[in-house]
């Protein structure tokens, strides 16, 4: 997201807290637009920054202070929008609880999200901090996840793998249009949100 905006002109910078990741994303990017930044540091960046639109994809949900980062972006006068990605209580979840030999990509997220997030929390979220969502765009991976979960345990339990190969050929080809009818539904796994900051 950092290069593409930069490539757009505008002017960017990303900060991680993973210095490995800047580095590696620096040397992809082919000069320096991402920063390390101690993760005690992210809240007061947050405070002072001259930026007028904040980029969060799939950051918020590994967040534990984040009504205080919601806070911070409130109360800097420069910030007038943020757009964010976060993962949803969605039907990932249900295929979650239903395999739990097999990855948990949302509830789990390698022990490392500390929530998901629905509709009632990110209105609360507009409501308590005074954003105003501008647009959203629901999309999600949980026919890909039931799709992952079907699969390990057809080979867990030795099928054929001709058997195999048929469920894998139905599901690489209709993965879109159920994805799609989850999506219309509101039951996704992720979604984007743009909102306007007041």
């Amino acid at each position: 997201m950092t290069c593409a905006m930069d490539r757009l002109g505008l002017d960017v910078t990303g900060i991680e807290v993973s210095k490995v990741q800047v580095d590696y994303g620096n040397e992809m990017i082919g000069k320096n637009l991402l920063t390390a930044t101690s993760i005690d540091d992210i809240i007061p960046t947050i405070k002072t920054t001259e930026s007028s639109v904040l980029v969060f994809i799939y950051v918020l949900e590994h967040v534990t202070n984040l009504p205080e980062m919601l806070q911070a972006v409130k109360e800097n006068k420069n910030i007038e929008y943020i757009f964010f990605s976060v993962p949803m209580f969605s039907l990932a979840c249900v295929f979650e609880i239903l395999f739990p030999d097999v990855y948990a990509r949302q509830i789990g997220g390698g022990g490392a999200h500390t929530h998901l997030f629905t509709d009632n929390s990110l209105n609360w979220i507009f409501k308590q901090f005074d954003f105003s969502c501008v647009s959203t765009w629901r999309f999600g991976a949980d026919i890909m996840d039931l799709y992952r979960a079907i699969v390990l345990n057809l080979e867990k339990n030795e099928c054929h793998s001709n058997f195999i190969s048929d469920i894998s050929t139905f599901f690489q080809e209709e993965t879109d249009a159920f994805q799609m009818i989850v999506d219309k539904f509101g039951f996704a796994s992720d979604i984007h949100v743009l909102a306007k900051v007041h």
